[in-house]
């Protein structure tokens, strides 16, 4: 059994900070502006289309959180419809249920 599989809340909360700080710095150098930019000139200066296509880059972006929640959920024997109730943090407060230990 490795560290990740051992320390599940903290495999999520690397993954998630390091995300954050990932996106952050795309942030500072201008991509976001950038995809907006493309964007607008792709879809003739449609803000619609713009605001849809600059949504599904941030999803596209957070898509690795999404990821790993499914995996601390699924480590913990729990059902990954949590991630509809609170998305970001139930991996965290959810806690491994008594059928299904780590010492598989």
């Amino acid at each position: 059994m490795n560290w990740f599989q051992r320390h599940l809340n903290w495999t999520w909360v690397v993954v998630f900070t390091t995300n954050l700080i990932l996106v952050g710095f795309l942030g500072l150098w201008g991509l976001p502006t950038l995809v907006v930019a493309l964007l607008f000139k792709l879809f003739n200066g449609n803000p619609f289309l713009c605001l849809v296509g600059y949504l599904v880059f941030l999803g596209v972006s957070f898509s690795p959180v999404g990821y790993i929640s499914d995996y601390v959920l699924r480590s913990k024997g729990r059902s990954t419809n949590w991630t509809w109730l609170w998305p970001l943090l139930c991996p965290l407060w959810l806690g491994t249920k008594e059928g299904r230990k780590n010492n598989e």
